[in-house]
């Protein structure tokens, strides 16, 4: 009988690598990071949440760069987009999905962000409107030096 043990791989990489990947693009050097990942099951369903702390020159070089790449917006999200991730109301209806409070994104109000829409299903129009939701959203906020990025996958 032989028996092997693998020690201390994981499979899963670092949140700095996986976000840039997942971002297409380089990140500097990182003072602290942290991840926490709750995708499984059959369809593969979950959150994916990471939080990248950046020095002042880090942080910097970060801002520069994501002002030069596409896709990358000023903040305030756009209207549905921002009762997607933090709650409200519109038209008469609340919304409270909460997906920043789940994956630790609090309110940012000077910052960036870069939104990736993964959805399959193309029938309906409108994010508030889809029965499942398949996004990425990084919001980089730019007075605290820290990149928040989240997957979320229901």
């Amino acid at each position: 009988m032989m028996i092997i043990i693998f020690s201390g791989c994981t499979g899963k990489k670092p949140a700095e690598q996986y976000v840039s990947e997942q971002l297409n693009c380089s990140l500097p050097a990182a003072e602290k990071a942290e991840a926490s990942d709750t995708h499984g099951g059959f369809h593969g369903e979950g959150e994916y949440a990471a939080t990248i702390r950046f020095d002042a020159m880090h942080g910097a070089e970060l801002a520069e760069q994501l002002q030069n790449t596409d896709g990358w917006k000023v903040l305030p999200l756009e209207e549905e987009l921002e009762l997607l991730m933090y709650g409200g109301s519109r038209g008469g209806s609340s919304y409270g999905y909460y997906f920043a409070d789940k994956a630790g994104i609090p309110k940012i109000e000077n910052g960036c962000y870069y939104f990736i829409d993964r959805q399959q299903d193309t029938e309906r129009t409108g994010l508030l409107y889809r029965r499942s939701y398949n996004f990425s959203l990084a919001i980089y906020d730019l007075d605290e030096n820290i990149l928040y990025y989240c997957e979320i996958d229901t």
